[in-house]
């Protein structure tokens, strides 16, 4: 059972996805009211992206 053991440790041993995407793309449902419901997915994941990366200061290492 070498090939199952090793595909088992393999597959069960992948590390789980963080919750800071999650609450990074959650905040969207703030901005796109019901009157913004027209924006395309990709303008909002733009953004979710700028607004985030704002908050963090990254984007202030780019644009001092």
């Amino acid at each position: 059972w070498p090939k199952l053991s090793r595909m088992a440790i393999n597959i069960l041993s992948i590390v789980p996805m963080s919750d800071k995407p999650e609450r990074v793309f959650s905040g969207a449902r703030r901005t796109v009211s019901w009157d913004r419901g027209q924006l395309e997915a990709e303008t909002i994941e733009m953004r979710e992206c700028l607004k985030h990366w704002k908050r963090t200061g990254i984007l202030d290492t780019f644009f001092k």
